[in-house]
């Protein structure tokens, strides 16, 4: 497994093999799962995608332009072994049972706000 890893995150950065360290700092990297509405979150969305990648995390942003698509892209987040999520529901509560799961999984939810890379680095107990 560790090599299947390894070699699919060399194809991802363009390289050929992985050192040991590169792919141990991979593994641990954290990630941060975003969901965002699709009207009008664009810049924002690559404001928080930077800061948070600046702060180490790993992170995988989806934006939907309706609730039932947007609760199965962070129920795909959380698959995909999401460690903490921000979100900003398309319509209020839409997200409110799917989140709850996520609570139970032991995921950080860090409600939408300016300044939220910062939440997500408090929540996550420190740098990534």
């Amino acid at each position: 497994m560790a090599l299947a890893v390894a070699a699919a995150f060399a194809h991802q950065t363009g390289g050929g093999e992985v050192s040991g360290d590169a792919l141990a700092r991979w593994q641990a990297t954290r990630l941060v799962g975003v969901a965002l509405p699709a009207a009008g979150w664009a810049k924002e969305g690559d404001v928080l995608v930077q800061r948070l990648a600046q702060l180490g995390y790993g992170v995988r942003v989806h934006y939907a332009s309706d609730a039932p698509t947007q609760v199965a892209q962070v129920r795909s987040l959380l698959d995909g072994g999401a460690d903490a999520l921000v979100a900003v529901p398309v319509d209020a509560g839409s997200l409110d049972a799917v989140l709850e799961q996520a609570r139970g999984r032991g995921v950080v939810v860090v409600p939408y706000e300016p300044d939220v890379a910062t939440d997500v680095q408090v929540a996550l107990g420190g740098a990534a």
